[in-house]
């Protein structure tokens, strides 16, 4: 496989950083009156911090003046691969900042320094630090909760599993597991029975889930694609429950900085087999060396399960696509449902979170995260709010 395949969304090379200055810790914390859940972002500098924002009901963020060091280690801008990318996906994944399922604690990767950290979550305050463990493997860079239990994909290939008691203390259980090759994103079907991850080599697997023990279910190879584009790449990963049934959702960057991105649907077996149901091609004409939308990295759907976005790197956009609810098939609504002004090198547009159906996007170049409003098969910015420092930051959570 070529190196632009294997680091589509790591291959755009940035510019100068944005100063910003820190913020200033004496500022009284003011919450509006409105708060309904909080926003969080990992800095992932050397120095590794959570900025907490608050949420309002119309969706608008307030920046909570006080950051949260992790205790652990990022890799700042340095990118962990052989090309000047650092700045734009650092970690080159999906998930380094998850939240358990309840809302009540919140875990970070720390990359550099191989720890697992653990925090409790406070509407008004962000975040509260509790604990920082090894990872059990060398640089942690994704995440799944599952109950009580925190999964950990490393670019050594191990995934580890730690569970986590009512303060948020984590225990390791047991050694772990090795796949096939670095992953990417690792996230559980609605139904926590099976875990998923997507690997580079063009990988895409399925592990069983008993408590924090995983079993390899299903493994493929996804193949180089007919329309003679370059493989397709799996990276994010969304999954969703249609009509009793499993569906897993992947975005596939394909060339990453010329070729158009794709995004496949599965279904996913009982026993944890992949069945395929399709793949769009996110371009306006089925030639995928036209450039369409390109390094599509990450994925999320809203609440229902009728649409999910994507959010394309390589061409600073995020499109929107339509999920049929009895076969999870997907047709592509948009292909710019939003679209930046700035270059990819300038704004950094990488992972996003929706949050009641309102889009949280993540821009690592510049610092920002923006407030986007569903409106059709559009979206609509209606909020940005700024942080410190810019520049390498990776990791997006809330509710």
């Amino acid at each position: 496989m070529k190196n632009k395949n294997l680091f589509l969304c790591l291959t755009l090379m940035t510019i100068a950083i944005v100063g910003c200055t820190d913020d200033d810790p004496t500022t009284p914390i003011t919450p509006p009156t409105t708060i309904q859940g909080n926003l969080y972002v990992m800095t992932n500098a050397e120095n590794n911090e959570i900025i907490s924002f608050d949420r309002a009901g119309d969706g608008k963020l307030n920046k909570i003046p006080v950051k949260t060091p992790t205790q652990g280690a990022g890799n700042g801008k340095a990118s962990e691969f052989e090309v000047p990318a650092g700045n734009i996906d650092p970690l080159a994944s999906n998930y380094a900042l998850r939240l358990s399922n309840d809302n009540k604690f919140l875990f970070a990767v720390n990359f550099k320094s191989n720890e697992l950290s653990s925090f409790t979550t406070d509407v008004v305050t962000g975040v509260e630090f509790v604990q920082k463990i090894n990872s059990g493997g060398i640089d942690p860079k994704s995440l799944a909760v599952v109950g009580n239990t925190v999964f950990v994909a490393h670019r050594d290939k191990k995934i580890t599993a730690f569970t986590f008691d009512a303060e948020g203390r984590l225990t390791a259980n047991g050694a772990g597991i090795e796949v096939a090759a670095q992953p990417l994103a690792i996230k559980a079907t609605k139904d926590n029975e099976h875990l998923v991850v997507t690997m580079f080599s063009n990988k895409i697997a399925t592990y069983s889930i008993t408590g924090a023990i995983l079993d390899l279910n299903d493994s493929k190879d996804l193949p180089v694609q007919e329309d003679g584009a370059d493989p397709a790449v799996p990276f994010g990963i969304e999954t969703l429950a249609l009509n009793g049934d499993q569906y897993v959702y992947f975005t596939e960057a394909r060339g990453g900085a010329t070729e158009s991105s794709t995004v496949s649907c599965y279904k996913i077996g009982i026993t944890g087999e992949l069945e395929f149901v399709n793949r769009v091609l996110l371009d306006d004409d089925a030639d995928p060396t036209s450039g369409g939308q390109i390094a599509a990295c990450w994925i999320g759907a809203n609440s229902d399960g009728s649409r999910i976005y994507t959010s394309n790197t390589g061409s600073s956009s995020i499109a929107c696509l339509s999920v049929d609810a009895t076969n999870g098939k997907l047709t592509v609504e948009n292909l710019t449902a939003f679209k930046e002004d700035a270059s990819p090198t300038q704004s950094g547009l990488i992972d996003f979170v929706i949050v009641k159906d309102k889009i949280y996007q993540q821009y690592s170049i510049t610092g920002v995260v923006k407030v986007l409003l569903p409106n059709g098969n559009n979206l609509v910015e209606i909020d940005s709010e700024s942080f410190s420092p810019a520049g390498g930051n990776q990791g997006i959570a809330g509710y």
